[in-house]
């Protein structure tokens, strides 16, 4: 199954992997999350972000052009 993702998610990792978003998809112990919208852990919605909250039910939601399995 394939998983959208949002542009604004971010994570230390994506950074610290060169910028490979499919470190986006992976929800790992300890792993934190923030949206680039509203530099919080929480989306502009106030609700909280992660690679499993993130999905286009949200208003805030604006995926990239590539998609993970």
């Amino acid at each position: 199954m394939s998983q959208p993702v949002c542009q604004y998610l971010r994570t230390k990792a994506y950074y610290t992997a060169g910028k490979n978003a499919s470190t986006l998809t992976e929800a790992a112990p300890g792993r934190q999350f923030w949206c680039i919208r509203s530099m919080r852990p929480l989306g502009p919605d106030d609700r909280l972000v992660g690679p499993n909250d993130c999905t286009s039910q949200r208003p805030c939601f604006d995926t990239v052009d590539v998609v993970f399995a």
